[in-house]
């Protein structure tokens, strides 16, 4: 099969996998603000309760754009052309007020109605309210700084382990040039075997889509976690200001009617409004959001986001060089007094090359245990009269042993007579036994 067969699949080489860490960092940094505004805008409230009228014009100057966190808006909001930075005297905020942005103009608003008010609250905003405010954002912080951390280490983790796959496809990509130069005659170092070095791609590939899949289960939590702090935190927001129209309507009904109209529109916004806005219009950068407003399926959706290394293509995936002509699980005699077998998986390759491995699996099995060129080995069949031992005896230099002399013999044994002469017959051919032992072909028995 051609490297081409499979044009529907992707290339592994792809750097396809979807990471939200930069975007849920820099949303971080917007409740961040949104909070540092908020401690601000009582700070600065609380000046203004203990000065003039005049002071009071600083909470209005505080609105600023550059210190509003301006959350993203979905094109389809009835506000999506809100302009911050600007009152309309003549429009009445509250009837467009859905989220953070557009309460923060009702704040504006409001503040504007109410300059020239002065009420004794400096004392208790001062040292209570704001303290809190600040514990709030240092939470925050700390959590922004452990994601900005781990992220950082998965994605160096992630770069690594592509750099490996990327050098494994490059020395296969080569090693299957030579080969087909030398049109597969000429003996070749078993570490440049083709089949040697597709089994290394599978390696990094298995280990690089693993911790595709550790990264973007990550990413799963933490948006999922940033989804919950998000609401968490618009309510710690209401609470705040339901405790401050509180004290307000306690210490002077003159402030009631403004903080209490403010309370119950910022606790009629709904508490995943925001979250909702931010996922419409960056959902094709988030794992857990599809293209819809339900987020019960945020698991599901970062699930089909992962990929699998079955259903991925490399360059020389499908080369005949790679593919082995034999392969199976023997079983193989330990040592020349003990009589005990142990089962091994075996590969005849088209470099003529006779592997013995723990098993199948790349992952659990790197490299072999030990490795024959057949054309220098000796082969003998240890069948019985009455064919009933299924054993083969192969001698010839381990070349994992790059300073040993003495040859290696192993003593192989099949569970039928029919797969001992598969498996004698091929090894016979592949090591040239046949042009020279006549004698050395296992027929069919009669």
């Amino acid at each position: 099969m051609s490297d081409n067969a499979n044009e529907t699949s992707s290339s592994l080489l792809d750097n396809v996998y979807l990471d939200s860490s930069d975007l849920l960092i820099a949303r971080y940094d917007k409740w961040i603000l949104a909070l540092a505004f908020f401690e601000n805008f009582f700070a600065r409230y609380d000046s203004i309760l203990s000065s003039t009228a005049k002071d009071y014009g600083k909470l209005v100057k505080h609105f600023s754009t550059d210190t509003l966190p301006q959350f993203e808006v979905s094109p389809s909001s009835n506000i999506a052309g809100a302009v911050y930075g600007s009152v309309n005297s003549e429009a009445d905020p509250n009837k467009n007020v859905t989220g953070v942005n557009s309460f923060i103009e009702l704040l504006k608003f409001r503040s504007s109605e109410d300059q020239g008010k002065i009420a004794g609250l400096e004392t208790s905003i001062r040292e209570q309210i704001i303290p809190e405010f600040k514990k709030y954002s240092a939470d925050l912080s700390a959590k922004k700084k452990d994601l900005t951390a781990d992220a950082s280490k998965q994605r160096k983790e992630l770069k690594k382990l592509g750099l490996h796959l990327s050098s494994s496809i490059s020395k296969l990509q080569h090693s299957t040039q030579v080969f087909e130069s030398a049109s597969g005659t000429g003996k070749m170092d078993y570490k440049n075997d083709p089949y040697m070095l597709k089994r290394a791609v599978s390696l990094h590939g298995t280990e690089l889509i693993a911790k595709e899949h550790n990264h973007m289960d990550f990413l799963k939590r933490e948006e999922l976690s940033l989804m919950t702090l998000e609401k968490r935190t618009l309510e710690f927001i209401q609470l705040i200001f339901a405790d401050v129209s509180n004290r307000i309507t306690a210490a002077d009904s003159v402030f009631s009617r403004s903080f209490d109209s403010l309370s119950k529109t910022l606790s009629s916004i709904d508490l995943e409004y925001e979250w909702k806005q931010f996922s419409e219009v960056n959902k094709q950068r988030l794992v857990t959001v599809e293209g819809n407003d339900d987020i019960s399926g945020a698991n599901i959706s970062a699930d089909n986001k992962k990929r699998g290394l079955s259903d991925l293509s490399f360059p020389n995936d499908h080369h005949p060089a790679t593919e082995p002509i034999l392969e199976g699980i023997l079983q193989r005699k330990e040592g020349k007094v003990n009589k005990k077998y142990v089962s091994e998986y075996y590969v005849i390759t088209k470099t003529r090359y006779l592997y013995e491995f723990e098993s199948n699996a790349p992952k659990n099995s790197t490299q072999p245990n030990t490795v024959l060129y057949l054309p220098e080995c000796t082969l003998k069949s240890l069948n019985g009269p009455d064919n009933s031992k299924f054993k083969i005896e192969i001698s010839g230099k381990d070349a994992t042993q790059a300073f040993s002399v003495i040859k290696s013999t192993l003593i192989l044994k099949t569970s039928t007579y029919d797969e001992m002469r598969t498996w004698f017959n091929v090894l016979s051919e592949v090591s040239g036994l046949m042009q020279t032992q006549e004698e050395s072909r296992l027929d069919s028995p009669n």
